[in-house]
This record gives C-alpha cells, structure tokens and sequence, in this order.
C-alpha cells in the first residue's frame, strides 16, 4: 500500500503533537505517493524545517514511486525528522537492510532498537500476524511509536482484514501509553493513494465490541489507521482475548485496569483535538483528509 498522501497528513498531525528523531523502521520500501510539488507544498504549509544539506531524492526502488516521480520513503522520514531510516522485508528485492520473515521470531538484537516503526498494509498478506505483531512491538523502543495501516475490506486481494479490536485490544492489554484507531473510507485505488479519505475515529467506551461499523455498500472500501505508544513497562507477548469472551472477573480486571491509561491520553484527536465528555458515537466523523493537495 506504501505511504499514501492522506496517511502523510496524519503523520505532520502526530509531528505537530511530538516531534519525530532518532531512527525509523520501515517494513518494506514504501511508495509515498509524494510529487516534489506535493511535498514543498507540504513544507510550506507546515513551516516544516528540513535538516542541514537536506536534498530531495527521487524513488528508484519502488515500481509505483518510478513510474509517479515520486519523492523516496527515505527522503520523507529525513524531512520529518528521522537521522535514519532502515528497511525490513522477506526478501532484499528493493534493498532491504534486514531481511527477516516477521511470521518468526526476530533476533534479539533488533530488539528496542527503532523510535518509530511504520507497517503500510504488510500484516494483511501475512500468514501469521500475531507473531509479526509481536515483532514490531519488541523492536520499538520503551517511548517510541508505531503507525499500521491495514485493510479492513477485502480491496486489492488481502489475506486477512482486520477490525479495529484486534489492535486496540493487543495495545491495551500490553499496557500501551496510547492506542488510537481511525477507520478510512475510499472509493477506488487512486483514492486510497492520493484522497480524499473520509475518516472516522474510534470511540472505544461507546462500543468496546471493537467490531467494523457495517459496510457502507460495494463500492465503498475501508481501511484501519492505527498508531500506538510504547511506555517503560510496556509488555510485548501479551494475548488479548476478545470482549466478548472477557467473561471472568479476573479477564475483566486485568483489562480495565490497563484501558483508562489509553483513555486519558494527551495526544489529540486528528481535526478534533478531544472529544466531548459523554460522547456515544462510535465511530466519529473527522471528515475528509488528503483532499485539495496539489499533485
């Protein structure tokens, strides 16, 4: 799926609330559906300071970033803030630095080793992405954040789609600084990479089920935004179990006592900032994003 220009926006929002240093993990080289127009827009827009000899390069790696004239994944997580990107994947196909099947475990040395690591639609061609979850998690530094985007319609031929509890609840029952899950509507291909995207926010204490809101018709695809914060006594292996089968009490406790750190974090809702005490929405309209850039 790569980075779309929506996903982008998304990023300068979580940028504006922490800034981004140190060194990214990227699984898989990422298209970024970024044009050199695009992104000086972008900078502009943002008053976005890039580093000291910054220099744009183009992607020669990726199949859609050659044929679009697109700017490299590197190149973006440079200008974000990053001093260094890495790059995992199953093969060394488009030059990967690892090269590690995340559907096993990784070597200890790569644990805690990145402070933000990006997932762009990789667990839903995977056969095993519990144990690529895990991976992700234990390669994250105590602090650091990780963004997935996964799909939660059957569009572009996944193995899996996923809801929005099979993240929210691992995050939690982990003991995550914060877990925030955003639900994308899109309509066709060129959509889903360059927007609009009309976006919604999960609101967990209005509908714990953590189950897809019901499909807006055949022609309306979804996707999940997830991006989560590690903490000091984060934990990594830790199974959730659904709510519906959280049936003792012990289950029960030992998942709330870990949801209020979630709800009562800092961090703003994208468009929002909070929501409003009380709210029953489940999911929350936050409009539409990636619209009106110029390409």
């Amino acid at each position: 799926m790569g980075l779309p220009l929506p996903l982008v926006e998304l990023l300068l929002s979580e940028r504006r609330y922490r800034k981004f240093d140190g060194e990214a993990l990227l699984i898989g080289r990422q298209t970024t559906y970024l044009t050199e127009r695009t992104f000086n827009h972008l900078v502009t827009r943002d008053n976005i300071i890039l580093p000291a000899n910054f220099t744009i390069e183009l992607d020669t790696d990726t199949d859609a970033g050659k044929k679009l004239h697109c700017i490299s994944d590197r190149c973006l997580m440079e200008a974000l803030g990053f001093e260094s990107t890495k790059f995992l994947d199953v093969t060394d196909y488009e030059g990967a630095d690892i090269v590690h099947d995340l559907g096993t475990p990784v070597d200890q040395s790569l644990y805690e080793q990145f402070d933000f690591i990006y997932n762009g639609s990789c667990l839903d061609n995977m056969f095993n992405p519990g144990t690529a979850l895990i991976n992700m998690s234990k390669m994250l530094k105590r602090g650091g954040r990780i963004l997935h985007i996964e799909h939660a319609t059957p569009f572009n031929g996944p193995y899996l789609i996923y809801s929005p509890g099979w993240f929210f609840d691992y995050y939690v029952t982990n003991g995550f600084a914060d877990v925030k899950v955003h639900l994308a509507l899109f309509t066709t291909a060129n959509d889903l990479a360059f927007g609009p995207w009309y976006l919604h926010y999960y609101n967990w204490p209005a509908e714990n089920s953590g189950v897809l809101p019901k499909g807006p018709g055949p022609d309306v695809h979804m996707i999940l935004i997830v991006l989560a914060e590690k903490k000091d006594d984060s934990t990594c292996e830790r199974q959730p179990v659904q709510n519906q089968y959280r049936q003792t009490a012990e289950l029960r406790q030992a998942f709330n006592s870990k949801i209020d750190t979630v709800l009562t974090s800092p961090r703003p809702i994208f468009s929002i900032g909070q929501l409003s005490k009380g709210c029953k929405d489940p999911w929350v309209a936050l409009g539409t994003i990636g619209d009106g850039l110029p390409i």
